[in-house]
C-alpha cells in the first residue's frame, strides 16, 4: 500500500501551498543528503522557492547511528517552533563530521540554547514517542515508495536517488511549474 501522501513530512520548505513539490527522503546522518540539501537550499529554493515546495521526509538508515534521534529531534524544533526546524537541519547537515551519537543530546542542547528554545524540552524529545512514530512512518512511507537509499527525491513519478545534477533538477522543476501554469 503506498501510504507517502498520508505521510506528515518533517519540513516544508519553499511555498507549502505550491501543487509542485519536491519530495525529498533523507537520512540526517548521510554525506550524500548534505550535498543534496546545499543544493536545494543554495540554488533550487533561490531559483523556484516561490512556486516550489519542498518535502523533506525522514528516511534513517538502520546503518547510521544517531539518524533517527536527530530526525527526532527535528520533529520536536518543527513543532516548537516551525522557522527553528529549517535551521535545525541547516546547522545539523553542515556539522556532520562534528557529531556524534555521544554528543548528539549536547549538540541538540547547544542548537536549543542558540534558538532561544529550552534546552530541556529539546533533550527530551528524543525518547518521545510520538515524533519518533512520526519518523517511522514517514521511514515506511518512503519503504512504500520504493526507496532504499538516501537521498532519493521525487519530482511527481520521476525519482533521482542518490545523484541530483542540479542542471537536470531545475530543468524538470522549471517543466512542471510551467505545465502548472497551463
Amino acid at each position: 500500500m503506498l501510504n507517502n501522501f498520508l505521510a506528515t513530512p518533517s519540513t516544508i520548505a519553499g511555498n507549502p501551498a505550491s501543487k509542485v513539490r519536491l519530495l525529498i527522503y533523507e537520512d540526517l546522518q548521510c554525506g550524500d543528503c548534505a550535498r543534496l540539501h546545499r543544493i536545494v537550499t543554495e540554488r533550487l529554493l533561490p531559483e523556484h522557492g516561490a512556486r516550489l515546495a519542498v518535502e523533506h521526509h525522514d528516511f534513517p538508515l538502520p546503518k547510521h547511528d544517531w539518524a533517527r534521534p536527530a530526525a527526532i529531534a527535528a520533529r520536536h524544533f518543527g513543532e516548537t517552533n516551525p522557522t527553528a526546524a529549517p535551521a535545525f537541519r541547516d546547522e545539523l547537515l553542515s556539522n556532520l563530521s562534528q557529531i556524534t551519537a555521544a554528543n548528539l543530546e549536547t549538540w541538540i542542547r547547544a542548537f536549543a540554547r542558540r534558538a532561544g528554545l529550552d534546552e530541556s524540552e529539546a533533550a527530551a524529545s528524543l525518547t518521545n514517542v510520538r515524533f519518533g512514530a512520526q519518523v517511522d512512518h514517514d521511514r515506511q512511507s518512503g519503504l512504500d515508495r520504493g526507496v532504499h537509499r538516501t537521498p532519493t527525491a521525487f519530482l511527481g513519478p520521476i525519482a533521482f536517488i542518490e545523484r541530483f545534477p542540479y542542471e537536470d533538477l531545475s530543468l524538470m522543476i522549471r517543466s512542471a511549474l510551467e505545465r502548472e501554469a497551463e
